[in-house]
């Protein structure tokens, strides 16, 4: 052998070896709150249409991404920095809110707000210019808020009848809330997510299979 070569050993004792050891049917139960005479089955089928309600959520927020995409590109729009600027603190208001409520500081991610506002900067423009070509097209085609604007919402809406109660009592709450300018911004959301389905329910759609990563990646702060 080379006399600058060295061959090193180590020895390891291995004292003990844990494993998580899944909890017995009664003990799930018990710590998911389900009688336990409901059994396991009923926590299967609560666990069942809670992934389904999330695939929807996820699923519907990509493909109102693509349609914004389309019609925006389609139709190039000079958008006021006063409504960017305005789509730009609700952003930085949303990344504090959601640091928050995760136990952490915003700063450990964002070095000030400004850092936010630039990164985000291309996303509040298309928002903003999406919603006024959304509106746009609306009036267009006779889709203004209205009481039948709400129904067809609510009657498209899509999940189990726990989410479909909480649906419906949320949208009542937003329509009815003190803050007026809210309740507006809610009604004009209301109008723009039957536009988006307007022009699904008319548009070719080409269902692409993507990789988990890939899909991750398009989708960003939605998952």
């Amino acid at each position: 052998d080379h006399p600058d070569h060295h061959e090193w050993t180590s020895e390891m004792v291995v004292r003990k070896i844990e494993r998580s050891v899944l909890p017995d049917d009664d003990e799930l139960c018990a710590k998911l709150g389900t009688p336990k005479e409901d059994g396991i089955t009923l926590v299967r089928q609560r666990l069942r249409e809670r992934v389904t309600d999330s695939l929807h959520h996820v699923t519907q927020y990509h493909i109102r991404s693509q349609v914004y995409k389309t019609v925006i590109q389609a139709n190039p729009l000079d958008v006021p920095d006063d409504f960017i600027q305005d789509s730009l603190t609700h952003i930085v208001e949303q990344k504090k809110q959601i640091a928050k409520t995760q136990g952490r500081d915003w700063r450990h991610t964002w070095a000030d707000e400004q850092a936010i506002r630039d990164a985000f900067f291309d996303q509040a423009r298309d928002s903003v210019a999406g919603t006024f070509l959304m509106m746009a097209i609306g009036r267009k085609h006779g889709i203004e808020f209205s009481t039948q604007t709400v129904e067809n919402y609510l009657a498209n809406f899509d999940g189990s009848p726990e989410r479909r109660q909480s649906m419906e009592t949320y949208v009542a709450q937003n329509l009815n809330q003190e803050d007026r300018q809210k309740a507006s911004e809610f009604m004009m959301d209301i109008v723009e997510s039957e536009v988006v389905r307007w022009i699904i329910e008319r548009a070719d759609v080409v269902v692409t299979p993507i990789g988990y990563t890939e899909f991750k990646q398009s989708m960003g702060d939605a998952i």
